[in-house]
């Protein structure tokens, strides 16, 4: 796992997905070598804002995404490929780990089958209601149908985190 800090936000991602996004970039860039990771995980956060505002919800000014893989046959997992071998861990335990420091927690592991909810908690959290594309934050910051569920937080810790 590897986390990239960026001016509107930290990207969490597995090595196994960091090397598929950059043998795509590779693939769609091959004319062009001035795009990197960095600016594909900043479009996904501007797609966040954009899709907070879209539905009515405040703007967030702290925003971490989870991009990996997923299921949901043990509660609902990311994984990392390491080897021919996958190490799974809690998605649950993921969010109550960094809730308290992010407005918006944007998860992108796969969720077959719409097999796995989230409890509302501290921040924002956009996961995805089944099989999950990391563009589908694109779509559902255009409006256009989207397979992602917006859960909003509790209010009470919403109104305090406004203050302070």
């Amino acid at each position: 796992m590897k986390t990239f800090n960026r001016q509107l936000g930290t990207v969490d991602i597995t090595d196994d997905r960091l090397e598929e996004y950059l043998e795509e970039i590779n693939k769609q860039d091959s004319s062009n070598s001035c795009v990197g990771i960095e600016d594909v995980f900043d479009v996904f956060l501007e797609f966040i804002i954009l899709a907070m505002e879209t539905k009515n919800f405040p703007k967030p000014k702290s925003m971490r995404i989870l991009e990996a893989h997923g299921n949901n046959t043990n509660g609902y997992e990311f994984g990392e490929n390491v080897n021919g071998q996958w190490n799974m861990s809690s998605i649950p335990e993921w969010i109550k780990k960094h809730e308290k420091d992010f407005d918006v927690l944007y998860i992108t592991p796969c969720n077959p089958n719409h097999g796995a909810t989230i409890k509302r908690g501290k921040s924002y959290i956009i996961y995805p209601k089944s099989f999950n594309h990391s563009m589908n934050i694109a779509y559902l910051a255009s409006s256009i149908n989207s397979d992602l569920i917006i859960l909003p937080p509790k209010k009470l810790f919403w109104i305090y985190r406004l203050f302070s």
